[in-house]
Order: structure tokens, then sequence, then C-alpha cells
């Protein structure tokens, strides 16, 4: 996903899946999938424009070369539990005076992270913003997917091959158009902005395209937006 602190839309990408890999004995795990999907991007994402963002999972010596070699810059959540070592040289350096603090409080939270930006007090705060952005993954994505009408938490388990990670594609696709019209279509911003929740949309939609054929989009839109009585469209 392309997620930006402060805003609360996020664009899907095209996904990477966890599958047994030809030629691996070892059985396939997010980490060697978060590899392919970087080395298959690799020509678009060069250039240290981005920032991947990830969980405690992700914070390892192997994937942060990967993301480095790739030319991304990387803000991991980095836990104690799981990185004893650092820790300990952390606070070696901390009680000899050589770790920089900057404080500054807002509310109640607290995490640690790796990155390789260059940390001062300038950027720390920003940095740790962009940090805590990866929860969009969950909060935006999975919970949008799965409680507001895609219906991602439905198992796809069927056929024998690919048939799963196809449907589940669609799913993701989908919401890719529908963040893109609601980013770009003034007419489906407005339909929207009446028709709050993602579920009561679907189900006006499903209801129309059931009984009646419209001869495009735009025209879809403009009736619905007369039978909703929004201004100017009356």
């Amino acid at each position: 996903m392309i997620v930006k602190a402060g805003n609360p839309r996020v664009l899907p990408l095209s996904p990477e899946f966890i599958t047994p890999q030809d030629g691996h004995e070892k059985q396939d795990c997010e980490r060697e999938a978060t590899k392919r999907w970087v080395k298959r991007n690799a020509d678009a994402l060069k250039g240290w424009r981005y920032t991947m963002l990830g969980d405690d999972l992700y914070s390892n010596q192997p994937l942060c070369e990967a993301f480095l070699a790739a030319e991304l810059n990387f803000i991991l959540v980095c836990k104690p539990d799981s990185h004893t070592e650092l820790y300990k040289t952390v606070d070696f350096l901390a009680k000899n005076g050589l770790v920089e603090e900057f404080e500054e409080r807002k509310e109640e939270y607290r995490n640690s992270f790796v990155t390789n930006h260059t940390v001062s007090t300038v950027n720390v705060v920003p940095l740790a913003e962009d940090g805590r952005t990866r929860w969009k993954s969950e909060n935006e994505t999975n919970n949008t997917l799965k409680n507001q009408g895609y219906h991602f938490e439905h198992s796809f388990g069927h056929g024998e091959e690919h048939l799963a990670n196809f449907l589940a594609t669609l799913n993701l696709l989908a919401f890719l158009l529908h963040t893109l019209l609601d980013l770009l279509d003034e007419e489906y911003q407005l339909v929207r902005k009446e028709l709050v929740t993602r579920v009561d949309f679907f189900n006006d939609l499903r209801a129309l395209l059931r009984y009646m054929v419209f001869e495009s989009w735009d025209g879809l839109m403009l009736f619905m937006l007369r039978a909703l009585e929004i201004p100017g469209y009356i």
C-alpha cells in the first residue's frame, strides 16, 4: 500500500502472494515474499524516493539490505524483546552521553523504530509520524476490505491452482478503483458524501444495476445524484 501521514486514503499496489516456490526447500514466508516484491518492482522504486514501512517482522538485516540495494529508505518497528543486543548497545551509549534525546509529549503512545534516515531533533517527530503510518495498512486497508463491503475476510480457497489469488487480486483492484474515484471523480465524491459508508453505496449500486441499464458510468452517477436530491442536480 502507498500511505501518507495525515492522509486517510491508501492506494493498494500489486500483491505478492505467499506460495511455495519452485526449487526452494524452505517454506515460503512474508519476508521472502517481500524480497520478491521489491525485486519485481525495483525499476519503478529505485531512486530513494520511497520509504518502506513495516512491523517488527521486517526489522532484520537481510530485509534492510534488500531495501537499500533497491534504493529504498525504511522505517521499521524495532521491539526490545526481539532486538536485545541492539538495545543493550543503545543503553550503553545513552549511559555514556552518546545518545541525543528529544521529547515532545502529545499522547500516551510508545514505540521504537530503526531507519536508514539520518535522525535529528529537527526530523525525529515527522519520522516517528511516518513510522506510525504503517497502521494505515491495518486500519484504512484491511479493516475496510473486511468490514466495508468487499468481504475480504471470506475464504477464497476455491479452485485447484490460481483462483484464490485471482479473486483476492480483483478485490484489491476494486478497492484501488474506488479510491481513485474518490480522489478524481467529483460526481462520485458527491454521491459518497451522501452515502457515507461503502456498504450503503454498494447496496444502492447493486440494486440499481440489477434492474436498470445505464449507458455509462457518468449516467449512473447522474441518476443517483438526482435521486438523492443533491443540490445542483435536482
